[in-house]
């Protein structure tokens, strides 16, 4: 696991000991660099496999091919078996089988690996430089083109280390912000700074504009899953991600996917494995019993991080850890787990990808449902009787018939309204993306390309290795994703059971409470923490302090009243935490 970072163009070793320097935090054990014009790359290095031999940038034997790889590559020994045979090789790393599989496949050999990366490859032989993401965008890979050069990193504090990158923020992504909590790629909230799609490589030649190319998509044909193999499937990619040659824990947060991962790694693991969850003290949100609970009956050993309101203290961390405006409430928790966890061991298995894959959300009942209603007649008379139904009812009877102001309506921070009356100057609609048509499979598939890689994965990665600590995903392993790609949806949401097929592989191993406890996700209560004193002072000194007054771009009579209406009962914190990480981001980031 590693930051990652370099240039195409005008360049020396002074910007790269810049680029590499913003983002030590990402690989503490060491770094290296290469220049070739017009070429440049770097690397730090958090050490996970092959601890002495390990260091990058790896060349070819001849030096023309360099590499730094980010990541993780979970099927290196199997490729170096089935299709490196009788290569000799330099080292025990997975870096140096992503080197040799370009060197004897090419371009063709990106498709072949199975993990979680971001890699630059320089091919002096061609004179090309190569930028390549995995599948699903675990990892991250920011870049800048400008008319000296192009600039690459794994972290957008990195690239802002270049001097000619600018911090200006873009109008319409801060929309979009507004309305999602996060960006959708390839969009950054910068103007001019993009982020390399997943499962796509980027190539660069002197003299040519570059070439952005897909190597897969989870729109391609695979072979129909039978839901029987499920715990085959993710049992081998549970054993392929404990792989490494330092000490593996996971996060356990006591909801079905995080426990089932964690029941899938004492099988390979024994007693000695260590996991970590956050508690509160609000127990409508607090997970930690159930993760106890899943701890005993797995006999691992277990640590609780226990939060408060002084949690809030470390707000301007998580801005600047976050790297680009991310609104998840999860990620203040998630940053601090982080920390704790890197105390014991060096990597985390955890659950996301799941609810993306499997139907997890419930979103995607209510969908159903609201599907069902806007094809009944006479929709009117139930319309009038909403308010006096269920909340959940209501919010079927009262939703939009529009597909796109309906998925708009079950995730938006900020309607279209709202945001028009928050924003001081006008920007353009975010408008909500819609699935292909109304079936389970085009709105898992949405979420996959968006939520999932934007919003979740990138928190993950940027707290987790804000803390030196690299977090794994086994859910998303390229052969589970291609196995819940070909599973039907009956499989998935059936009936009200969400998850079925997963909660049918969860029974030979996991208490069944914890299997059909309805969903809590990970939440932070903050509902609670910004209606007390620290939460209030907070508030008011960052939405409505003077660096915020002057900024000029909210209506500081909105964001008053966002406040008060909060403070008084009204349930606001969600909005509330998108204005608090973006004006601390854009204090960190010195963005205007």
């Amino acid at each position: 696991m590693c930051g990652i970072a370099g240039f195409f163009g005008e360049g020396d070793r002074t910007l790269l000991d810049a680029l590499a320097g913003a983002m030590v935090h990402r690989g503490p054990d060491g770094g290296g660099a290469f220049h070739e014009v017009p070429a440049g790359l770097t690397m730090r290095r958090l050490a996970i496999i092959d601890l002495e031999g390990g260091w990058q940038p790896i060349g070819s034997d001849d030096g023309r091919l360099q590499l730094v790889f980010n990541g993780e590559l979970y099927n290196y020994r199997e490729l170096k078996q089935t299709r490196l045979p009788g290569v000799a090789f330099k080292t025990a790393s997975d870096t140096e089988v992503v080197l040799r599989m370009y060197e004897a496949h090419g371009e063709a050999a990106f498709r072949e690996l199975n993990g979680m990366f971001a890699f630059a490859l320089w091919d002096g032989r061609k004179g090309r430089l190569y930028l390549v993401r995995d599948r699903v965008g675990v990892k991250p890979l920011y870049y800048h083109a400008g008319p000296r050069r192009l600039t690459f990193a794994s972290e957008l504090k990195s690239l802002l280390a270049d001097d000619s990158v600018p911090r200006r923020l873009d109008h319409d992504a801060l929309a979009a912000y507004l309305t999602w909590q996060y960006v959708p790629g390839p969009a950054t909230i910068l103007a001019g700074v993009y982020k390399l799609p997943p499962a796509s490589f980027m190539r660069l030649e002197a003299g040519q504009d570059p070439v952005i190319q897909a190597y897969w998509s989870p729109t391609e044909p695979v072979p129909a899953s039978r839901s029987e193999d499920f715990p085959r499937v993710l049992g081998d990619a549970v054993r392929r991600q404990m792989v490494a040659d330092v000490p593996v824990g996971a996060f356990l947060s006591g909801g079905l996917d995080s426990s089932l991962v964690v029941a899938l790694m004492r099988e390979h693991a024994g007693p000695g494995l260590k996991t970590f969850t956050a508690g509160f003290a609000d127990a409508r949100l607090d997970e930690s019993p159930w993760a106890a609970t899943v701890a005993k009956h797995l006999g691992v050993q277990h640590e609780v991080v226990r939060l408060d309101d002084t949690a809030l203290d470390e707000l301007p961390a998580l801005a600047w850890s976050l790297d680009e405006p991310v609104a998840d409430r999860a990620a203040l928790p998630t940053l601090l787990l982080a920390r704790a966890a890197a105390r014991e061991v060096k990597v985390v298995l955890t659950g996301e990808g799941s609810d993306e894959l499997f139907g997890g959300y419930p979103r995607y009942r209510l969908e159903r449902w609201a599907q069902r209603f806007h094809a009944l007649p006479g929709r009117g008379l139930l319309r009038a009787i909403a308010p006096a139904l269920p909340r959940k009812v209501a919010k079927i009877l009262l939703s939009p018939a529009d597909p796109a102001r309906r998925r708009e309506q079950w995730v938006a921070n900020f309607t279209p309204e709202a945001r028009a009356r928050l924003l001081a100057a006008p920007a353009l609609a975010a408008d909500p993306p819609v699935p292909a048509d109304g079936t389970l499979a085009a709105q898992l598939l949405l979420d996959l390309r968006g939520w999932l890689v934007d919003d979740v994965l990138m928190k993950v990665d940027k707290t987790t290795m804000a803390a030196s600590l690299e977090a794994r995903v086994p859910f998303l392993d390229h052969d589970v994703v291609d196995w819940a790609l070909g599973l039907p949806d009956r499989d998935k949401l059936r009936g009200e059971t969400t998850k079925y097929v997963v909660k049918r592989a969860a029974e030979r191993i996991l208490p069944a409470a914890v299997i059909h406890r309805p969903k809590q996700g990970f939440h932070t209560p903050t509902a609670t923490w910004f209606r007390a004193p620290r939460g209030q002072d907070l508030l008011k000194d960052v939405l409505l302090g003077v660096t915020a007054r002057d900024r000029g771009l909210f209506a500081p009579t909105e964001v008053e009243a966002l406040i008060r209406r909060h403070a008084q009962g009204e349930d606001l914190d969600q909005g509330l935490w998108n204005l608090m990480i973006l004006e601390l981001w854009l204090r960190a980031y010195r963005v205007n």
